[in-house]
């Protein structure tokens, strides 16, 4: 699968905390969402900060051995998603 995202939400005190994991096995896929999650004008929006100690990557090779690159992000604007 070349892009593959999980959407998560959690309420701490009545407000909702989204996060967004974007896996694959396509290095260049996942990297270009992620760039305009967080650089974007039209995402801006959604307020995207990557969480730096949860991407994992694949073991750098170049090889198709099926290893993938994970890559977490917080969104800022909780209310951005729904629209």
């Amino acid at each position: 699968v070349g892009l593959f995202g999980i959407m998560a939400v959690e309420f701490r005190d009545g407000k909702p905390h989204r996060e967004l994991l974007l896996t694959g096995s396509d290095v260049s896929v996942v990297d270009s969402f992620a760039d305009y999650l967080l650089h974007h004008a039209d995402a801006a929006f959604l307020e995207m900060s990557e969480r730096k100690e949860c991407i994992g990557e694949e073991d750098g090779d170049g090889e198709d051995d099926g290893s993938i690159i994970v890559r977490v992000f917080r969104q800022g604007n909780g209310k951005g998603s729904r629209k």
